[in-house]
């Protein structure tokens, strides 16, 4: 698979890009990821089973760890994870734990940050290519300042193409899928969503062409560099 055929894959993944959204909007502190290898200790697995019975649910909640059960709860609108779960909650959270997909890793990350570069580090794992520091996933930062394996560039001499990375300013990371002429498309995440004419033209996941959100996508813009993977 290839990094663009791979940020095209993820940007389906409702799963994974509803997590970056709620993640983005600070609803919760962690985003789904696939990559077992993505902060250890941050990691968080779905529990093994679920209760076959209502009155198993009580004695099964307590014996989750903590941010199982944020993972479990986050959907039921509570201002706190640690308000009384009983076991009329038994259907609203089968309902959650059953929609938790086998694979996928509640990965937590804290207060700070966005999630552009988590879609772009989830893509790469993805055409399996881990790119990774410390086991975390390089920032926009670190990408635009070139202090990842991401090569940089020279934008007049080597022609941009899909799969290769935009990195906006320091701040946003993107891939890019397709380039025509002076103009590109990308796909990414951490852009929040702006809507026109009832259609979605930059949320989580879509593809953004040209002058349409974060910046003018043309290729010769001065705030805007691209790396590749060698």
């Amino acid at each position: 698979m290839t990094i663009c055929e791979a940020a095209k894959k993820l940007a389906n993944d409702e799963t994974i890009i509803n997590s970056y959204t709620n993640f983005d909007k600070k609803i919760q502190y962690w985003v789904f990821s696939k990559n077992g290898n993505l902060l250890p200790k941050g990691q968080t697995l779905k529990p093994g089973t679920f209760p076959l019975r209502k009155e198993q649910f009580g004695n099964w909640w307590k014996g989750l760890t903590d941010r199982q059960k944020r993972v479990l709860y986050s959907t039921l609108n509570k201002d706190n994870y640690s308000q009384a779960i009983s076991n009329k909650d038994y259907e609203k959270i089968k309902k959650v734990y059953d929609s938790w997909p086998l694979g996928y890793i509640a990965v937590y990350y804290g207060v700070e940050g966005w999630s552009c570069n988590q879609f772009v580090g989830e893509a790469l794992f993805m055409a399996g290519k881990t790119v990774m520091s410390n086991g975390k996933y390089y920032s926009a930062k670190e990408i635009w300042e070139a202090k990842s394996p991401l090569v940089e560039i020279d934008k007049e001499k080597t022609k941009i193409k899909p799969g290769d990375i935009a990195a906006f300013g320091g701040t946003h990371v993107e891939i890019v899928t397709n380039v025509d002429g002076n103009d590109f498309c990308s796909i990414g995440a951490g852009r929040g969503s702006e809507i026109l004419f009832g259609i979605i033209k930059s949320g989580n996941g879509v593809e953004v062409c040209g002058f349409e959100f974060y910046n003018s996508r043309y290729i010769n813009s001065k705030n805007i560099k691209f790396r590749r993977l060698e």
